[in-house]
């Protein structure tokens, strides 16, 4: 019996000890769990508080960059930037920069590759500031035409609109080179016929604005 009752009395000592740890040790897991979740919210309030300061600072900053002028200095050298990326843009995008364009039937004679008078002197025009304003860029000289098909009286010298492109587009070589003493490994000549059109062809306008001779500036 006594034997039994100090079992007895020996495991209720027990249950009662590890009643007293667990009550004490879960508090302390509790604050440590709330600790934890401010200091989380505090580093978070923390980032907030930096970014609105870089703000404030970078707005700080702008209002002394405009007073002390540097804010225009840096934008002038920002579009200088922009401008200079668009020039290379335009001149590396579809064969080089526009120069001038110009309309077939304002320089040939119809349905052929003979320069007129009116022709010429418009050439002469573009010459002036073309090779003066671009020493040892590379000059291309593009002919267009519309989709109409070469007429029968043509067809054996021109077969297609290619060979009265490209006979056109040689013709202003030639002469540029000869006028205006235009460099011959300065330029080049392509020709496109109907391939590009920048209308309809479907009207006698479309079909007018097709045929155009373009000349762009390839920079070496």
């Amino acid at each position: 019996m006594n034997t039994m009752m100090q079992s007895m009395y020996w495991l209720v000592f027990v249950c009662a000890g590890t009643a007293l740890i667990t009550g004490c040790t879960a508090p302390n897991e509790m604050t440590t769990q709330q600790n934890g979740a401010e200091l989380d919210s505090m580093y978070a309030a923390n980032e907030e508080l930096n970014e609105t300061l870089s703000v404030l600072r970078d707005s700080l900053q702008f209002l002394d960059d405009i007073e002390s002028g540097q804010y225009y200095r840096d934008r002038r050298l920002l579009t200088d930037e922009i401008e200079r990326l668009k020039y290379g843009l335009e001149t590396c995008r579809d064969g080089g920069r526009t120069i001038e364009t110009l309309l077939v039937d304002d320089l040939f004679e119809p349905a052929s590759a003979t320069l007129t008078e009116d022709g010429r002197a418009r050439l002469d025009e573009v010459a002036d500031s073309l090779i003066n304003r671009h020493v040892g860029d590379l000059i291309r000289i593009e002919a267009h035409s519309d989709s109409s098909p070469v007429g029968a009286s043509l067809a054996a010298t021109y077969p297609s609109n290619w060979e009265l492109s490209a006979a056109r587009a040689a013709a202003i070589v030639r002469y540029l080179v000869a006028e205006h003493d235009l460099p011959t490994g300065q330029v080049e000549v392509a020709s496109y016929g109907s391939t590009r059109p920048v209308a309809r062809n479907d009207s006698a306008a479309g079909r007018q604005k097709n045929r155009r001779i373009r000349i762009a500036v390839l920079t070496r």
